[in-house]
């Protein structure tokens, strides 16, 4: 995923665009800013802590195998009885 696609990486130092000036200027801006790689880092911390703990991914999972098994049962069609 390139930065441009990237609305977390995109954001840093602000402004958008792509290619190898934007992310040398953008990294150059964290490099000369502890305030702005603070905030970076927080919210990073905040989006792992939303997306993946433990809580989350278990609830995600539980979500994907309950799901078929809520499905009512179908009977095959003739498609599946003539690969047979």
């Amino acid at each position: 995923m390139s930065g441009a696609s990237n609305p977390f990486l995109v954001g840093i130092a602000g402004g958008t665009g792509s290619g190898k000036s934007t992310l040398a200027e953008r990294l150059a801006a964290l490099l000369d800013d502890a305030e702005l790689r603070r905030r970076l880092g927080e919210a990073g911390q905040r989006k792992v802590l939303q997306k993946w703990t433990w809580d989350t991914v278990y609830e995600q999972l539980r979500g994907q195998y309950e799901s078929p098994a809520r499905r009512p049962h179908r009977e095959p069609g003739l498609s599946s009885r003539i690969s047979e």
